[in-house]
């Protein structure tokens, strides 16, 4: 677990991939329940990651999106989803964080995240946005899983949902994290809070970090169980 734990230090805010697999087996509205984390003031915006819907206008999301590093004076956070342009008309929000986990010890000027990075979000008018359900089981290692989120260095719009998917390597049931290993799709930099979904189509984590062995692609990447959400941050 050592090593994991040291990896999990080198943090990139998202991860993000290409090549979708098996959507003919993804719930129809999965892709318009992930949405691209905004913070905004009244000359502009900034990308900050990716969060997904539970149901009732309640999203997840890492602590470190909405707390560290905000550009100062940008106090509006909205989400943007897949159909979603530059006119803050077609965003949701702004919307209110209702929860943070209180063992998450990140440092607001820091750029590492650490386990229990998990925020929970209130969003006015989202109660009819497609969600996705929390898992009640525990991730294993082997299982299949994919990840969905927003690449923060795309200027596109509408924004590019974009996946990856690999296998769970390893469970550290102490800090409830565990390390997931890219197997196709490209990964880099981009979508903290990105949702880490199971084989049977429910959200296992919330990815929150990643390593590189080079410039171009990430290998292997790290979330925080549901369980840790249920624990800390739990469904209203």
């Amino acid at each position: 677990m050592q090593i994991m734990r040291s990896a999990v230090c080198v943090l990139i805010l998202t991860i993000l991939g290409v090549t979708v697999t098996d959507a003919a087996s993804q719930p129809a509205g999965e892709d318009q329940a992930v949405m691209m984390v905004l913070v905004a003031n009244a000359e502009g915006f900034h990308r900050r990651g990716t969060a997904f819907h539970v149901g009732n206008g309640v999203f997840y999301t890492n602590v470190h999106v909405v707390r560290d590093q905000v550009p100062e004076g940008f106090t509006e956070w909205y989400l943007a989803g897949t159909n979603a342009t530059r006119s803050r008309d077609s965003w949701l929000g702004p919307f209110t964080v209702t929860c943070m986990h209180p063992m998450f010890r990140g440092r607001p000027e820091s750029t590492r995240a650490f386990p229990y990075d998990v925020a929970r979000l209130k969003v006015a008018g989202a109660e009819n946005v497609p969600s996705m359900r929390l898992s009640l089981g525990f991730p294993s290692a082997g299982v299949r899983v994919r990840t969905k989120g927003f690449p923060g260095a795309s200027r596109a719009w509408p924004p590019i949902l974009y996946a990856a998917t690999g296998r769970i390597a390893e469970v550290d049931v102490t800090d409830q994290i565990f390390q997931v290993d890219i197997e196709s799709g490209f990964a880099l930099g981009g979508s903290s809070g990105s949702p880490v979904i199971g084989p049977d189509n429910t959200v296992l984590g919330i990815h929150f970090a990643s390593t590189t062995q080079g410039r171009t692609s990430a290998d292997t990447t790290f979330a925080v169980t549901v369980q840790a959400v249920r624990s800390g941050c739990p469904l209203p």
